[in-house]
């Protein structure tokens, strides 16, 4: 699945929905099914970090701005669908950047890479 707004670019082997959406901003939901989630990095070919893996994540929450001039998300990791049940979140300014979710038999990796890879 794909989802292309907002300059935003998420390819998912995981269903995207949209759970909430108002005049200012939109809410994503990933659900990953209580899998492993390994996340990894590579922007401008140098890895930030190998991996940080997360077990038993619900799914993946992204908040952005449908701002044009705002490229910036907050990606929650949750332990269920309450927003409470964050595991971790961060910021990404995802300007030029690709979210990548993939599904594995034994996990599911989430990259961030670059649009020019």
């Amino acid at each position: 699945m794909v989802f292309s707004h907002y300059n935003l670019y998420i390819i998912s082997d995981f269903d995207i929905r949209i759970v909430h959406e108002d005049q200012w901003d939109i809410d994503l939901l990933i659900p990953l099914n209580n899998r492993t989630l390994n996340f990894s990095s590579k922007i401008q070919t140098q890895d930030l970090f190998d991996i940080i893996q997360f077990p038993h994540v619900y799914g993946l929450l992204v908040r952005i701005a449908k701002s044009d001039d705002n490229n910036s998300a907050t990606l929650h990791v949750l332990r269920n669908i309450d927003l409470n049940s964050t595991i971790a979140s961060f910021e990404l300014n995802y300007e030029n950047l690709i979210l990548s979710i993939e599904n594995y038999s034994l996990y599911c990796r989430m990259n961030i890479i670059n649009k020019e890879e």
